[in-house]
């Protein structure tokens, strides 16, 4: 099942380099398992990593406005 996906602790470990290299076998069949839903999971991650970036970038630049 994939409902361990929208777990976002779950979903950032599968997604990270660490896990690619490390456990490829893993992301395979949940790239497999996502496939038979519909879902794109290099999709999923590379959205998920655009939204961290952005969520860092927001907070390094509301933390450096004068208050």
């Amino acid at each position: 099942s994939t409902d361990s996906l929208l777990e976002p602790e779950f979903s950032a470990k599968l997604c990270s380099s660490e896990c690619h290299n490390s456990c490829p076998n893993i992301v395979d069949l949940y790239v497999n398992l996502a496939a038979g839903e519909g879902i794109s999971l290099p999709r999923m991650c590379e959205y998920q990593k655009t939204r961290s970036r952005m969520l860092i970038a927001e907070s390094l630049s509301s933390s450096s406005k004068p208050k």
